[in-house]
């Protein structure tokens, strides 16, 4: 009995590891769908690195691109698909980014170290990263957005992504609270993170849309309408001006982005090709 007991134990181990992978799997495509569409279509976010320190003629500072459908929502936290992703990547940043050439670099942490074991990430942060309204980004606005991804109440479709994380899946599944998540503010620029286990891949899924930072206070405020213009509040290279109900979106260059100086577009517009 006591053998049955540990297979059907092994077994249900095994059906949560592979729900998770699935998660990670599907989260990780929409995003290289994403990169995909941008390269094929000009239709993805614009990075810091993939623009020059060059000012650009006047005729070139306005780029207009399109994406298949309007996003449902701009939440990080409940977007889905590769029209929502496209937009989100230009109006957040999160710890790190991925290059052109799919290798990881620095986002909002400018370095970070892992210790020996493999299950605990420091994260530096960037003391020049601000939101677009100039506040910093801090440590704990990574804390609260984790949590929150995580918590039961926010029903976010990607929370098993951030099962590697230490209690990740005891508070999904309801068991903890989302203050028992393993992820801790040091300082207001140093943000410590819990592995359950090793995972060589965790810093290039920091870069997905649901481990984005969150600005807490507006979120606070305006409940579900904190992701309309102007109530949204994003780290990224541009901010959220504009969005038209079933028509285009107008985002535009935010002067606090740490990396600023290398935007050279002042507005991007996104069509939706569904709505046109």
């Amino acid at each position: 009995m006591m053998c049955c007991n540990r297979v059907a134990v092994k077994r249900i181990s095994m059906n949560r590891v592979g729900r998770w992978l699935a998660v990670v799997v599907l989260a990780t495509l929409t995003t290289m769908l994403a990169a995909c569409s941008a390269s094929q279509h000009g239709s993805g976010p614009i990075h810091h690195y993939q623009v020059s320190n060059q000012p650009a003629p006047p005729a070139q500072q306005i780029f207009r691109r399109t994406i298949q459908s309007s996003p449902r929502t701009l939440d990080p936290s409940l977007s889905t698909g590769v029209p929502a992703t496209n937009v989100l990547e230009d109006l957040f940043e999160g710890l790190t980014s991925i290059d052109p050439s799919a290798k990881v670099v620095p986002g909002v942490a400018k370095s970070w170290t892992i210790r020996p074991d493999g299950k605990t990430y420091v994260f530096h942060l960037r003391h020049d990263a601000r939101w677009s309204n100039g506040a910093p980004v801090t440590a704990k606005d990574f804390v609260y957005a984790w949590r929150r991804e995580v918590d039961p109440k926010t029903a976010a479709q990607y929370a098993e992504a951030l099962n590697p994380i230490v209690n990740a899946a005891a508070i999904i599944s309801a068991t903890l609270p989302p203050d028992k998540l393993g992820v801790t503010a040091l300082d207001p620029y140093t943000l410590q993170v819990k592995l359950v286990a090793p995972t060589p891949y965790f810093l290039s899924v920091l870069s997905n849309t649901y481990y984005f930072p969150l600005y807490a206070p507006t979120i606070r405020k305006w409940a579900v309408s904190w992701t309309q213009p102007p109530h949204l509040i994003g780290n990224g290279a541009f901010y959220l001006k504009t969005w038209m109900i079933n028509g285009h979106l107008t985002l535009l260059k935010n002067p606090y982005y740490w990396g600023a100086k290398k935007v050279r577009l002042q507005k991007v517009i996104v069509y939706p090709i569904s709505d046109q």
